[in-house]
C-alpha cells in the first residue's frame, strides 16, 4: 500500500509527463545547463543532461524547420556538415593510430553534431535565450568568484603548476571567462534593466576581466582586447547605453579603474607578471621568437610534419610522439587541424568558423538584429579565432569544445531566424 506522499509524488510526475509544454521547458533548461556549465562540468554530467533533455522531448517537438534560413546560414551549415564528415571519415580511413584509437576519436565530432542538433531543437523561443543568458551570467560570475578566491589564497602569484578551481589549465580558465563575458555585456545594453541590476552586472564584468588578467596569459589578454574592439563599439551604438553615459559617470568609472590598477600594482606578484607581459608585447619589432615565446620554432616543426601527410593528416595520434622538441600540440588550431586531418581538414575548420562568423555578423550589420544571439556568437568566434591562431583548440578537451561549438552554432537556431524589428546600428 502506498503512503499518501508517495501517491502525491506519482500524481505530480504523471501530471508533469502528461504536460507537453512543461516537459519541453524542462528539456530546454537541461540542455542550456549542459552548455552554460559545460565549460567545467564532468563529461558524464553534461551528457546525462543532454540525453535527459532528448528523452523529455517527444512528438512534434522534435520537428526542425530550416525554411527561414538565409543563404549565409545554409552555406554555414553545409560547410560545417562537410567539415564534420571529413573529421569523422579521414582519421578512420587514413589515421596512423590503432583502430581502437580511431573509434575513440570519432566520438568527438559525433558529440559536436549532437549538440548542434540540440541547438536547432531547443533554441526556438525567447524562453531559451533568456534562460541561457541567466545561466551563462550565473556560470561566469560563479567561476570568476571561486577562481579569484583561489588566486588570492595563492598570493596572486603565477602558479601554472597548480590547477584552477573547476578547471585544469590556466589557458582554459581564461577562455571560460571570456566565452561567458559577452552575456554580461549584452545584458548591460538591454532596456528595462534597473540601475541596481546594471551596477551588479558591471561589477560582474569587472570581476571577470580581473580574473582574465590574473591568468597572466598573453593570449588571453590579446583575445580580450580583440573582443572589446567589437563589444565596445556595439555598446556605444546602443541608445540605451549611449544616453546613460555622462561625463560624471565616465569620470567616476575612470577614477575607479585607476584606483584598482594602482592597488593591484602594489601587490608584488601582480606587478611583476603584468610588466613581464608588457615587456613581451614591447618586443614585437625586436625579436619575433621572444614575442611568440618560441612558437615560431614550434610552427616550423609542425608544418614540416604536416608536409609528410598533407593530404590526409596523421589521425588522432598524440602530437607529442611526433614532435622532436617534445611539445604536446603545435600551438595553433589551424596547424593542429592540418596535422590530424590534413590540409583539407584545416581549410574546412577555418571555413566553418569563418562562415559562422559571416552568418552572425550579417544578422547584426545587414538585418539590424540587436538580439543577444548574434552578438554573443560574433564575440565567441572572435575569441576562438584569435586565441586559436597561437593555441590549439581543434583537438581540445570536451569541456571547451562542446560549449564553444554549441554557442557558435546558435546561428542555425530557429530563434535566430525570426524576423526582428529592432533599431539600426
Amino acid at each position: 500500500m502506498d503512503f499518501p506522499y508517495v501517491a502525491q509524488i506519482k500524481c505530480r510526475v504523471r501530471g508533469f509527463m502528461g504536460d507537453d509544454g512543461r516537459r519541453f521547458r524542462m528539456a530546454q533548461t537541461l540542455f542550456i545547463f549542459s552548455i552554460c556549465f559545460g565549460w567545467y562540468l564532468p563529461d558524464l554530467l553534461r551528457r546525462v543532461s543532454l540525453f535527459a533533455a532528448l528523452l523529455l522531448t517527444k512528438g512534434k517537438r522534435r520537428d526542425i524547420s530550416t525554411d527561414r534560413w538565409d543563404s549565409f546560414t545554409k552555406f554555414a551549415m553545409v560547410t560545417l556538415c562537410v567539415f564534420l564528415a571529413w573529421v569523422i571519415l579521414d582519421p578512420m580511413l587514413f589515421g596512423d593510430e590503432a583502430l581502437a584509437e580511431r573509434l575513440k576519436g570519432v566520438a568527438r565530432p559525433i558529440e559536436v553534431a549532437l549538440w548542434v542538433y540540440g541547438v536547432m531543437l531547443y533554441a526556438r523561443d525567447d524562453f531559451f535565450v533568456k534562460r541561457m543568458s541567466a545561466l551563462s551570467i550565473s556560470s561566469g560570475i560563479f567561476f570568476a568568484t571561486v577562481s579569484f578566491i583561489q588566486r588570492a589564497y595563492l598570493g596572486f602569484a603565477k602558479t601554472d603548476e597548480i590547477e584552477w578551481v573547476l578547471c585544469k589549465y590556466t589557458l582554459h580558465a581564461g577562455m571560460i571567462i571570456l566565452a561567458l563575458l559577452p552575456w554580461l555585456f549584452y545584458k548591460l545594453t538591454e532596456a528595462g534593466e534597473s540601475r541596481r541590476r546594471k551596477q551588479l552586472l558591471a561589477a560582474g564584468i569587472i570581476e571577470m576581466i580581473i580574473v582574465a588578467v590574473l591568468t597572466y596569459y598573453l593570449t588571453i589578454m590579446v583575445s580580450l582586447a580583440a573582443q572589446l574592439l567589437f563589444i565596445v563599439p556595439y555598446m556605444l551604438s546602443s541608445r540605451e547605453i549611449r544616453h546613460s553615459l555622462s561625463l560624471k559617470n565616465f569620470s567616476l568609472a575612470l577614477l575607479v579603474l585607476i584606483c584598482v590598477f594602482s592597488a593591484a600594482m602594489c601587490v608584488k606578484d601582480i606587478k611583476k607578471e603584468v610588466f613581464d607581459q608588457y615587456r613581451q608585447l614591447s618586443m614585437i619589432n625586436r625579436d619575433f621568437s621572444d614575442f611568440t615565446t618560441k612558437r615560431d620554432e614550434i610552427w616550423t616543426e609542425a608544418m614540416d610534419l604536416v608536409r609528410l601527410k598533407k593530404a590526409t593528416g596523421f589521425g588522432w595520434v598524440d602530437y607529442y610522439d611526433y614532435s622532436k622538441i617534445r611539445k604536446p600540440h603545435p600551438h595553433s588550431s589551424y596547424i593542429e587541424a592540418a596535422f590530424h586531418t590534413g590540409m583539407l581538414g584545416a581549410l574546412l575548420y577555418f571555413a566553418s568558423i569563418a562562415s559562422l562568423f559571416i552568418a552572425a555578423a550579417k544578422k547584426i550589420v545587414v538585418d539590424k538584429d540587436r538580439s543577444a544571439v548574434p552578438f554573443v556568437v560574433v564575440s565567441i568566434l572572435i575569441l576562438f579565432a584569435v586565441a586559436g591562431s597561437v593555441e590549439s583548440f581543434f583537438y581540445v578537451r570536451r569541456q571547451i569544445m562542446i560549449p564553444f561549438w554549441s554557442t557558435a552554432c546558435l546561428v542555425f537556431a530557429p530563434v535566430m531566424c525570426e524576423e526582428k524589428k529592432t533599431n539600426p546600428l
